[in-house]
């Protein structure tokens, strides 16, 4: 292809003399009554009726100039009359649309707003706006004001609006400053912050690995250095005291019993007296009985009602197994005695109720033989067949827990029926 087809366009050069000069691009005055309103990333479907109610609080109608949406869905601009009404929305920082979270930053992004700290408020505004003109143009700088007190008292913090240079970020401003001796703090919203320990930027102290390493150089310790433990983890005991078994009375407790000088009993008397109640707590246990061989330790003497009855029972059925031939009804008999025993023992609740054991006895009792795999409700067990030594009815089972199930003993009789007439009637 020939040079001729591919001519070059000429202009005067005063065309170009200012296209390397950024400071056109970032010129204050163009957005300085814009805003920008920034929903979360996914919101979307606002239209114009939305902002209403903000405008009508917060803005205006008359201050109004104009209100739309940007390239995304979650942006929109707005532009006002006047720069107090915008400042005062910029102070704001978020509002709620339609129940959705809004933030109220300038149109421009080279326009910052942020804080500086830690500066005595001796030092003068003047010293910071010299420090901040190398960054850009100051648009704002004053005290912040105490919320706790209705007067005028200022605070450590010193509010700023900075309007960037061309070619600069955010990220160029220090965040930390010395002005006059003392060091400052400058954050700057949507910044990341700077760590306080190893001054990088992206983290917190909190989060930094370094202040955590050293942090765990001063805390831990060479092992066995430290003190050892003289009481164990968990439940505290007393030293030299001796645990009392699960199974002991709580009578035979006595060792954490305090007792006064006149509960206080000699040894003989101690001797005669019955181990139940406050009177087993004063018992004493003599040096000649402790050196005797055939003396018994408390847990052995003592023993419930329930445990005897159950010794008694056990010794029952003993001898029934030895007999040749198991008399059953003997066995039953024995059992209710003893369960009437402990009935006489309980005294009756209530005095008007009648007596059972009067009514029965008015009764004439039908002496039946007690057959295989019959539930009796006095002895409690039920007695099934099973070969032991050749003797038959002599496995024995409790039935506290579990019980037989009517329903099926009567559908099994009813099966025999329907076959009994089957048969009858063939």
């Amino acid at each position: 292809m020939s040079k001729s087809l591919l001519q070059e366009r000429t202009t005067e050069p005063e065309v170009f003399q200012d296209m390397d000069n950024f400071d056109l691009l970032n010129d204050s005055s163009t957005f300085a009554l814009s805003l920008r309103l920034q929903f979360p990333k996914f919101a979307k479907g606002f239209t114009s009726s939305d902002f209403e109610p903000f405008v009508k609080s917060h803005v205006g109608e008359d201050n109004l100039v104009s209100l739309g949406r940007l390239c995304f869905p979650n942006e929109w601009q707005m532009q006002v009359k006047c720069k107090e009404v915008r400042e005062s929305l910029i102070r704001l920082g978020k509002i709620k649309i339609n129940t959705r979270t809004c933030w109220i930053t300038p149109l421009s992004q080279s326009e910052v707003r942020g804080f500086i700290h830690w500066i005595p408020t001796a030092v003068q505004n003047k010293k910071l706006e010299t420090l901040l003109r190398s960054y850009g143009e100051v648009l704002l700088l004053e005290n912040q004001k105490q919320k706790k007190w209705t007067l005028n008292v200022q605070s450590d913090a010193r509010y700023f609006a900075l309007y960037l240079k061309s070619g600069k970020t955010a990220d160029d401003v220090p965040h930390f400053i010395k002005v006059s001796g003392y060091y400052g703090l400058i954050t700057i919203r949507g910044r990341n912050p700077a760590c306080f320990h190893c001054r990088e930027l992206g983290h917190r102290k909190t989060e930094c690995k370094f202040f955590r390493e050293k942090i765990s150089d001063y805390s831990m310790r060479p092992p066995g250095t430290g003190k050892p433990r003289i009481k164990p983890r968990g439940k505290r005991h007393v030293p030299g005291k001796q645990a009392v078994p699960k199974a002991v009375d709580q009578a035979v407790q006595t060792d954490d019993v305090e007792l006064e000088d006149t509960e206080l009993i000699s040894s003989a008397e101690a001797g005669s007296l019955d181990a139940s109640g406050s009177e087993a707590k004063c018992q004493e246990v003599s040096p000649s009985s402790a050196t005797q061989p055939d003396a018994q330790s408390p847990s052995q003497i003592i023993k419930t009602k329930a445990e005897i009855d159950a010794e008694k029972f056990e010794q029952l059925l003993k001898d029934a197994c030895e007999r040749p031939a198991l008399n059953l009804s003997e066995l039953l008999k024995e059992k209710v005695a003893i369960c009437d025993n402990k009935k006489e023992s309980i005294p009756c609740q209530d005095e008007t109720a009648p007596d059972v054991n009067t009514e029965k006895e008015s009764v004439p009792k039908k002496e039946e033989s007690v057959g295989l795999n019959q539930l009796d409700n006095n002895f409690g067990v039920i007695l099934e067949s099973k070969d032991v030594l050749g003797v038959k009815e002599k496995d024995v089972l409790g039935l506290r827990d579990e019980k037989p199930a009517e329903g099926k003993k009567k559908r099994k009789k009813r099966k025999n029926k329907k076959k009994d007439v089957g048969v009858n009637t063939g």
